[in-house]
């Protein structure tokens, strides 16, 4: 499912910060299943917010790697990354500070190279795939969470 803009969004570093935190129910999910390696899946998710437009996000769910190694999550609005989970590898950041995987990647204005934040005290059980999509959409405000049909018993 994809959403058609008509006209670029405008984003501030803070309404992205926002978008996180703003309340968010998820709304197409009854085939969802953990992405085969090298493939992703979607979540479509709106915001509880109905006067901001667009209100709909998309949350992807990424298995780039053999057994989770690179295990990714993002949530998208208006075709910009505001939010992302790495579980794969550390990060550099701009000013030379290594961050250790897992991390959070928050969507700032002007640049793609979003810096990372630790995420790990976040994670419930960083080795359970299902567990680290629970935990993320809950970061990411996401109310109706378990209604999504999730296995938290599968690792990586």
């Amino acid at each position: 499912m994809s959403q058609k803009y008509s006209k670029e969004i405008s984003l501030s570093s803070e309404e992205g910060k926002a978008l996180v935190t703003l309340l968010k129910r998820i709304y197409d999910f009854d085939e969802f299943e953990i992405p085969l390696l090298s493939s992703f899946v979607t979540i479509a998710a709106e915001l509880k917010d109905t006067t901001r437009k667009p209100n709909k996000l998309l949350f992807v769910v990424w298995n780039n790697g053999p057994s989770g190694y690179k295990f990714d999550l993002e949530i998208a609005y208006a075709h910009k990354k505001i939010c992302m989970l790495h579980t794969n590898a550390p990060h550099k950041n701009s000013d030379g500070t290594l961050i250790d995987a897992p991390h959070l990647h928050l969507y700032k204005e002007g640049t793609t190279n979003f810096d990372a934040i630790p995420f790990g005290e976040f994670l419930k059980d960083k080795d359970k795939i299902d567990q680290c999509i629970f935990d993320f959409l809950s970061y990411c405000s996401v109310e109706n969470i378990n209604d999504l049909p999730l296995q938290l018993e599968l690792e990586f």
